[in-house]
């Protein structure tokens, strides 16, 4: 089989959202599909040099092949109509690139893409197209009410409330998947002793230059209470909101700031306990987000807690998953408290899905 992984993000880049497609394009490769993934080169430091990619993501063989396509129409230092003008310039970058892949490379039997304009041009082609739903927004719920017309059209939802909230009916079943997030195994060491008392979160601390709470998690491991216990934070942020972090952080929380993959997982199997932080502000982290971290935290064998959302409320299939209400200390130290007596389960990590079996259930559904 032949896929063209086709999409609007950034390589290389740290975020969730990148570490999640280019191990999908991994895990297609080691699958023996042939892969190639099509991106912008919209930012000076996007490249499509396999040793650059390779040594960021820390890959020993790329696997697939890479193809970073121009990206002419610039947005980031717009101060005005941004929206609008990321749309316009991923429209206009869509139709070059197809236009580009069309004329000059052999046809793949799938494109894959999370691109909203991709996956609209290409059912207008009714050529066989899959889209990654993560998350939803107005422009996508309508491109997907087409695109989904047309018998070509395959998409895969992160989890059933994705899929409930967007507004898609009477669905022919080969043509949607719910297919959840995943851990990637070549990341984990046997053997890894763990540190008690100790906490971790890892993730961008900031997102849409929006702060995710991670200054009001540091002001709770400030109490007394919570003396017995470390916080290791890791994540990227620029140095000024890194630096206000620091101020705010007694002896009892580290801020380590941005990591490579390998190491940040090091420091999860270290740990005995991991944090999920979001805001109830974007809909998406209160309702439909499936963080990859979850996972990661689940295969290291953590406690995990988190903010009592509907998202995450969504994962308590798993036996490691604890919810305290949202913005409440005394909620949040209440339930450590009733943590450090409970063992993790041992079937914790085993109900939790690999990248590699996710992969395998999107091949057959194509």
């Amino acid at each position: 089989m032949k896929l063209y992984y086709i999409t609007y993000q950034d390589f290389p880049s740290n975020k969730a959202n990148s570490q999640q497609t280019i191990t999908t394009c991994k895990y297609l490769s080691l699958n023996n599909v042939d892969t190639t993934l099509y991106f912008p080169l919209r930012k000076d430091e996007n490249t499509d040099e396999s040793v650059v990619i390779e040594n960021f993501y820390e890959f020993e063989n790329i696997g697939f092949k890479l193809r970073g396509l121009p990206h002419k129409l610039k947005f980031e230092k717009l101060k005005f109509f941004k929206k609008g003008y990321f749309q316009l310039t991923q429209i206009v970058w869509s139709i070059q690139s197809l236009n580009f892949i069309f004329h000059n490379q052999p046809k793949p039997d799938y494109i894959m893409t999370r691109a909203d304009w991709i996956l609209f041009l290409l059912s207008r082609k009714n050529f066989p197209v899959v889209f990654e739903c993560h998350q939803l927004t107005k422009t996508r719920k309508l491109i997907l009410k087409y695109a989904i017309k047309k018998n070509t059209t395959k998409i895969i939802f992160m989890n059933d409330r994705l899929l409930a909230d967007s507004g898609l009916k009477n669905l022919e079943k080969n043509q949607v998947l719910i297919q959840s997030n995943g851990y990637d195994e070549d990341y984990f060491e046997q053997g890894i002793s763990k540190e008690k008392n100790t906490f971790i979160f890892a993730g961008n601390l900031t997102r849409s230059n929006k702060k995710r709470g991670v200054d009001l998690i540091i002001d709770y491991f400030n109490d007394e209470r919570l003396q017995d216990y470390s916080l290791k934070i890791i994540g990227d942020a620029d140095e000024e909101y890194l630096h206000e972090l620091e101020k705010r952080a007694q002896n009892n929380v580290s801020i380590l700031g941005y990591l490579k993959k390998s190491k940040v997982i090091q420091e999860m199997q270290k740990s005995e306990f991991g944090l999920l932080i979001n805001t109830h502000q974007s809909t998406h982290s209160l309702i439909h987000t499936d963080p990859l971290k979850f996972y990661e935290y689940s295969a290291a064998g953590l406690k995990i807690i988190a903010p009592d959302f509907p998202a995450h409320r969504n994962l308590d299939k798993y036996s490691n998953l604890y919810l305290y209400k949202n913005d409440n200390k005394e909620s949040f130290i209440k339930t450590i408290e009733d943590l450090s007596s409970a063992a993790v389960s041992e079937q914790s990590d085993k109900n939790i899905q690999t990248y590699s079996d996710r992969i395998k259930n999107i091949i057959n559904f194509l």
